[in-house]
């Protein structure tokens, strides 16, 4: 499905500030429209399926928008979804 996974994608802190209102769907829309790609492309490089790659992209950006409070610099966040502990 993504057509290049390693393409860097800018984190933009503005995103991440409107992701702390649970309520802003456009944000969290747009957020997911941005991430998606990159982190099935970490999924099926870490060797699961087409089919397994779409329930870590889930469980990742539930895992990142219950954490979303506690995240400070927008910076960290590619490091921390990378990290994601649903990845082998």
């Amino acid at each position: 499905m993504a057509e290049n996974p390693d393409e860097f994608i800018p984190t933009r802190r503005s995103l991440l500030s409107r992701l702390k209102d649970w309520d802003d769907q456009e944000s969290w829309k747009e957020f997911f429209n941005t991430y998606w790609k990159l982190i099935y492309g970490v999924a099926i490089k870490s060797g699961l399926t087409d089919a397994e790659a779409p329930d870590v992209v889930q469980d990742a950006i539930i895992s990142i928008a219950k954490k979303m409070r506690e995240m400070v610099r927008g910076s960290m966040f590619k490091v921390q979804s990378l990290n994601h502990k649903a990845l082998p």
